[in-house]
C-alpha cells in the first residue's frame, strides 16, 4: 500500500556536519533512525552492497522526512559544481515554510547558501506564494514555498524531470495514486532562470493523492506532492 512520500534519501560526505544544518536551519529534529551497516533493499539502484552511516530524521510538525547518508566503505563524491537541472529525474526537493524571509536568513546563518531571494511562485502568484532557492553549505539545492497558511514542516514535496509532462502525468496518477492537479502551468518561470536557465520555457504541473496516508507515520506525512518540470530547448 501506498501511503504518500515517507522520506527522501541525501548523500553527503559529512553525515555529522550535513544532519546538523538539516536540524539546526531546517528543524529535522526528531531522529527515526540511526545506524552504521549494509542496506540490501537499494543494492538495485547503487549497484553495490556498501555500507553506510545514516540517520533519518523527522521535522515536528510534519511531511517527510530525510534520510542523510554516508558512505563508509567507499569515499563519497562530491555535488557536482555545475548541476543540469534540465535532465530526466530527481531535481530538488520543497520545504513547507510560514515565513519565507524569516527561513531564509536561518539558512544563511547556518551557513547554508541563498541562490534567489523571495519571489512570486508563478503558476500560484494570483493567490499570493511566495518561493525562493537555496542549497546546504555543501551544495544540495532545496526550494522553500509560503503559501501563506502553511507552518514550518519538513519535505513537502520532490521535483521530477520529465521528458513528457502528459505521459508522466499519467502514469503517477495510474500507478501511484497522484490523481489530484494542484495546478500545470506552461511558460516562463522567473524563479528558476538560476536553474533551468533565463527564458527557458517550462511545462509543470504539482501532483497530489487524493487518499489520505493510512500507516504508523499517517499524522505527519501528508501525503506529500511531486512536481513534474518539462523543461523546453
Amino acid at each position: 500500500m501506498i501511503n504518500g512520500m515517507q522520506h527522501i534519501g541525501i548523500g553527503v560526505r559529512n553525515r555529522e556536519e550535513s544532519y546538523k544544518f538539516y536540524n539546526d536551519a531546517l528543524l529535522f529534529s526528531v531522529p527515526m533512525s540511526k545506524h552504521e551497516g549494509r542496506c540490501t533493499g537499494v543494492v538495485p539502484i547503487i549497484e553495490k552492497d556498501e555500507t553506510r552511516n545514516v540517520i533519518i530524521s523527522m521535522n515536528p510538525y510534519g511531511g517527510a522526512a530525510i534520510e542523510v547518508f554516508q558512505y563508509t566503505s567507499k569515499t563519497p563524491a562530491p555535488v557536482p559544481k555545475l548541476v543540469d537541472f534540465t535532465y530526466n529525474g530527481y531535481l530538488f526537493y520543497g520545504l513547507a515554510v510560514k515565513n519565507i524571509k524569516k527561513s531564509l536568513d536561518i539558512v544563511k546563518k547556518n551557513n547554508g547558501n541563498i541562490i534567489t531571494s523571495a519571489t512570486a511562485f508563478t503558476p500560484m502568484k494570483d493567490r499570493d506564494w511566495r518561493t525562493a532557492v537555496f542549497t546546504d553549505p555543501f551544495g544540495i539545492t532545496g526550494i522553500m514555498v509560503d503559501n501563506g497558511s502553511s507552518k514550518n514542516s519538513g519535505i513537502d514535496y520532490v521535483a521530477i524531470g520529465v521528458s513528457n509532462l502528459e505521459q508522466s502525468i499519467t502514469f503517477y496518477n495510474t500507478f501511484l495514486g497522484y490523481d489530484v492537479e494542484i495546478y500545470k502551468y506552461e511558460g516562463e518561470c522567473p524563479e528558476w532562470d538560476g536553474l533551468f536557465g533565463k527564458d527557458r520555457k517550462i511545462k509543470r504541473a504539482l501532483l497530489q493523492r487524493s487518499t489520505k496516508p493510512q500507516g504508523p507515520f499517517r499524522h505527519f506525512l501528508k501525503g506529500g506532492m511531486i512536481e513534474l518540470i518539462e523543461v523546453e530547448g
